[in-house]
């Protein structure tokens, strides 16, 4: 297997790498939403993995914001499944609108954080979090939630009702 130092490695460049891969090579990709902004009660991550992994939560970096750490307890988290063809044409939009990803980083107003990790895969080991300003959280919102395909309305209901909860947040 191959393995990749991406510790410094940019978000950017990592989906670049990620979208370069075939469907079968992000079999085992795992994308985690956590929501870092002021809260007024506690919101839960979303987990999105393809059918053939189960989320490994030891995979994701930490979250990186200022204050307290987000919960990164699997059981609060929400939960779906892509197919691999889904989630190469989700990095591949997320690789297509890294000025949201470079743009937010730099934010003062944390709002969103995207993590993804990759691992036992012929791309080899990344990982990444982006934390994004609510204009990027959009963004990336909508590069995940159009690369769904119609037959999977689970994952769309379930990313409409995490929209509704962290947009009612602000």
């Amino acid at each position: 297997m191959a393995t990749s130092d991406t510790s410094n490695a940019s978000p950017s460049g990592i989906l670049r790498i990620l979208a370069s891969g075939e469907p079968r090579d992000l079999r085992t990709l795992q994308g985690k939403l956590t929501f870092v902004g002021p809260q007024k009660k506690s919101v839960p991550g979303l987990v999105f993995t393809t059918f053939y992994h189960m989320a490994r939560m030891d995979w994701f970096p930490p979250v990186a914001v200022r204050g307290p750490a987000p919960s990164d307890d699997i059981s609060s988290a929400w939960h779906f499944t892509m197919t691999p063809e889904e989630m190469k044409s989700s990095v591949t939009s997320l690789a297509r609108h890294d000025e949201a990803l470079r743009h937010s980083s730099s934010s003062p107003s944390p709002f969103l954080s995207l993590a993804m990790a990759l691992k036992e895969s012929r791309l080899g080991e990344h990982a990444f979090e982006a934390t994004l300003d609510p204009a990027g959280a959009n963004i990336v919102l909508d590069a995940i939630d159009g690369s769904l395909g119609q037959a999977n309305g689970l994952a769309r209901t379930v990313m409409e009702l995490y929209r509704q909860i962290v947009f009612a947040e602000r």
